[in-house]
């Protein structure tokens, strides 16, 4: 890719002057997923900009006319829906322009609004206890994605002494009370999978810290009681069982995914190999995560042992635990956000609720209430 100057149309709302210089880094964009028809876009911007400015935009995000498209670093843009040009990610380089009274006026509540929500999560994280920290210190390297993830969820803002204290219906967890060594610091990396060394067989020495691979229902359950218990009682967590223990269910299952073959002139289907199911009905279902020994691996941190681990990694709602729990609440909720939103979208449901074989999701979709979720979401 390489940068492309474009003309700035003037359309007389932005205080007159020269025109700027509009330089944009692109790729393709794919069609927006709404519309069915690939966003095309130019930028414009307002007088007040000082300096280089800089926007960036997910690639399937509509613009609308007239909208603000990023701040940073106390740089303003703004956009418009009139271009000829497929925008996937944007970068924009505007030459200055001459400065009037509106523009800094505007220019410096947008300022104020960009730097107040792009700087939300900062402004509410909680104290992070020295073993996250040093969690956090190699894990921003080697597994950026996952502290990112975690960083934008509610774990890292609110401590469970303060989640406790909150009103009954602001209240995210069911504990009356938690251990005093979860009060007062974020629930991070070190909070969930340090905190059941002894009842986790998949728990190994990482950097001389005993940790446990998977965090389960029943370590969730130290603040959130309630929900873990409703969880167990459900028909989910016993999804594997009642898959792995049914004769019609493993009929179905083998004739899905077992291996066929000819054999004088009739075809035979014989079992399905481990793998295949872990892909296809356990990815729901759930596998059993059982620890088969150690290896050495060579990291950036030289030689480690890290514990070979069946039926991992998997999310399925039914999963057998190394602790003896069942299932999984990254089902609904995907680790390491866990944000109740997404356990609350109907899309959620349809990762396992389709198919032949489970119809929930498209008899959702075709019905009165998936038709309102659809048109007025």
């Amino acid at each position: 890719m390489r940068p492309e100057t474009l003309p700035h149309t003037d359309d007389g709302d932005h205080g007159g002057g020269p025109p700027a210089r509009l330089e944009v880094l692109r790729e393709p964009a794919p069609p927006d997923t709404r519309t069915g028809v690939t966003m095309r876009a130019t930028a414009a911007s307002y007088p007040a900009v000082k300096g280089p400015a800089i926007v960036s935009r997910p690639s399937g995000t509509p613009l609308l006319p007239r909208r603000v498209g990023a701040i940073e670093n106390g740089r303003m843009i703004h956009r418009e829906a009139r271009a000829e040009h497929p925008v996937a990610w944007q970068v924009l380089s505007l030459t200055p322009r001459p400065n009037t009274l509106p523009g800094r006026v505007l220019w410096l509540l947008l300022a104020v609004m960009a730097f107040s929500l792009g700087n939300a999560y900062a402004k509410e994280a909680a104290p992070i206890s020295q073993a996250t920290q040093d969690c956090i210190q190699c894990h921003s390297a080697v597994s950026p994605s996952i502290v990112e993830d975690w960083k934008r969820s509610r774990h890292s803002r609110v401590t469970p002494g303060e989640a406790v204290k909150k009103p009954e219906l602001e209240r995210r967890v069911s504990a009356q009370k938690v251990p005093e060594k979860l009060t007062s610091t974020a629930v991070g990396c070190a909070e969930c999978h340090t905190l059941n060394t002894d009842a986790h067989k998949d728990t190994f020495s990482h950097n001389e810290v005993q940790v446990h691979v998977l965090v389960t229902p029943k370590d969730c359950s130290t603040c959130h009681p309630t929900e873990a218990a409703q969880f167990d009682k459900n028909l989910m967590s016993h999804a594997r069982g009642n898959l792995v223990e049914n004769k019609l269910y493993q009929t179905l299952t083998k004739s899905v995914t077992g291996h066929q073959s000819l054999k004088e002139l009739h075809t035979e289907i014989g079992p399905p190999d481990e793998k295949t199911l872990e892909e296809s009905c356990a990815h729901c279902h759930g596998t059993a995560v059982e620890v088969m020994g150690k290896t050495t691996r060579e990291t950036d941190q030289g030689e480690m042992e890290f514990p070979v681990l069946s039926g991992w990694p998997n999310q399925g709602v039914g999963r057998f635990n190394p602790d003896g729990s069942k299932g999984s609440c990254a089902a609904c909720h995907s680790r390491h956000q866990f944000a109740i939103q997404m356990a609350r979208q109907p899309y959620t449901c349809s990762q396992c609720h389709k198919g032949p074989d489970v119809p929930a999701y498209p008899v959702y979709g075709v019905s009165k209430h998936g038709n309102l979720f659809s048109a007025m979401n």
